[in-house]
């Protein structure tokens, strides 16, 4: 008997790359609404260094966008022309398959 077999100890259902306890994320958008809510009461400094932290990850955020762009255009354009071909043909298959058991059925050939 062969005791190599595969193992998952994924959730059934759950999305790669999703994460189940999303409480990491819900916890600074709780803190930015927090701050938000209390700018009247920030100091400036407060303020400058909240400010300068968001825009520097919306900047972090465009430049791993723009690393993974290229990559995700090549895939996009493989699989647009790949997958018109493989389509055409399956649907083309899949037809000429309708058609002739058509044709059988009426007794006309196929």
């Amino acid at each position: 008997m062969n005791n190599e077999y595969l193992e998952h100890f994924g959730v059934r259902g759950m999305k790669w790359g999703v994460r189940k306890d999303p409480s990491a994320n819900a916890q600074v958008l709780k803190s930015r609404a927090k701050m938000y809510k209390n700018r009247r009461t920030m100091s400036d400094s407060d303020i400058k260094r909240a400010v300068n932290r968001m825009q520097m990850e919306k900047k972090l955020k465009t430049l791993v966008e723009e690393d993974i762009t290229p990559g995700r255009l090549a895939a996009k354009e493989f699989l647009s022309k790949t997958g018109a071909a493989f389509v055409g043909a399956a649907a083309g298959a899949a037809g000429a398959a309708l058609v002739n058991s058509y044709l059988a059925k009426k007794g006309l050939g196929g």
